[in-house]
């Protein structure tokens, strides 16, 4: 069964990892892959990974089909992007009927919703296309859906969906839709799992550091945290833009804890500082899913998590403590750290059985197979 996948961006984030999850796990079950990205924006170890695997890999003129919220600072970028879009697209398409001619695919897939080429060319071709929605859009990254977001829910009814939390797919009105399927990112292999205890006496932020993350929230409620429990100290994963890191080490300054607060940068290590954490903080404003989130349990480590999309739907399944606003936040981490070592093993070993049963790589892999199978079959009799 050979499945063609449209990715909108090769860069290392939790949508790429699991998508390259997917594919690997997929291939080991008798799925051909082959692979279409951007032809800007090159990642060395997505590219290695694919080479090393075997799996055909083609870089086409691909843009995504969405407009930022417009800015003083991005009218002209915003004007060039508007102006260039359909130009761009019919290119784009023109190489993708290409690739697909030479490649005979029976399913093309795309990964996300920001990019419609996928969808557009396998109506032309008659061929199935599989949505795979990975983000809100409007929601989380503030972006203007083209041509509307009328017409993309309208597009989605004439594919099959996959979305990655029961959220989006209730957002994009695909709650009772028959072609759609909430199927959860793979994270782990369902044995691999860890638990360490004592933790350190540290709260760990691992995202890229940006507004809609909830850094400056964080560091608020950790300021009003380390006044009573001085012994334990924030570490920040991640980069973002300097402007936005200076604001928040700014902040730390102004709210007297910039001794206690760690920027430690990029690190790809992550489950080392995540294992070791005394918990991890989620304080997405909204998450798609929240691959963290889930990541967290398999690290054996509790979560505290905005009460807010994906992560509240995965922190409702497999256990954790929630919050609504900053002294909520500071609440949850006090009563984090009077948890006993019984109380803490208990709710961990609980997540990490049901994270293991819904977040596994084996999983989505077992359902995204059954999905393509049942289209097959579909097609084969009509």
């Amino acid at each position: 069964m050979k499945v063609l996948y449209i990715v909108h961006s090769t860069m290392c984030g939790g949508a790429t990892i699991s998508f390259l999850n997917m594919i690997l796990g997929l291939k080991n079950q008798g799925v051909s892959p082959i692979v279409v990205s951007p032809d800007i924006g090159e990642n060395e170890q997505f590219d290695k990974t694919l080479k090393d695997n075997n799996i055909p890999h083609y870089k086409i003129c691909i843009v995504s089909s969405y407009l930022p919220i417009v800015k003083f600072d991005n009218i002209f970028h915003w004007i060039n992007r508007f102006v260039t879009i359909p130009i761009k697209k019919r290119r784009s398409m023109r190489q993708l009927r290409e690739v697909i001619r030479k490649e005979a695919p029976v399913i093309i897939h795309t990964n996300t919703g920001v990019v419609h080429e996928g969808y557009k060319v396998a109506r032309n071709l008659g061929l199935p296309h599989v949505w795979h929605l990975r983000e809100y859009q409007t929601l989380d990254f503030h972006w203007y859906i083209l041509p509307s977001a009328s017409r993309f829910r309208k597009m989605l009814k004439q594919s099959y969906v996959v979305t990655i939390s029961d959220g989006i797919r209730s957002y994009f009105g695909l709650t009772d839709s028959p072609n759609a399927h909430t199927i959860y990112n793979g994270i782990y292999k369902q044995n691999d799992i860890r638990f360490n205890y004592p933790k350190s006496n540290y709260f760990l932020c691992a995202s890229r550091i940006s507004p809609v993350k909830g850094h400056d929230d964080v560091i608020e409620a950790f300021a009003l945290f380390v006044k009573d429990y001085p012994n334990y100290r924030l570490k920040i994963l991640g980069d973002g833009k300097e402007d936005y890191v200076r604001h928040l080490k700014k902040k730390t300054i102004l709210l007297g804890c910039a001794d206690k607060v760690d920027f430690i940068g990029m690190k790809y290590d992550v489950r080392e500082w995540m294992s070791n954490a005394k918990s991890l903080i989620v304080a997405s404003k909204f998450e798609g899913f929240g691959r963290m989130t889930a990541e967290s349990a398999f690290c054996g480590t509790l979560v505290i998590g905005r009460n807010t999309g994906g992560t509240s739907e995965i922190i409702n399944k497999i256990g954790g403590l929630l919050f609504d606003d900053i002294s909520g936040l500071r609440k949850q981490m006090v009563t984090l750290t009077s948890l006993s070592e019984e109380e803490y093993s208990k709710m961990v070993l609980s997540a990490q059985k049901t994270a293991a049963d819904l977040y596994s790589i084996e999983n989505n892999v077992i359902q995204i197979k059954m999905l393509y199978e049942s289209i097959c079959h579909r097609k084969s009799i009509s």
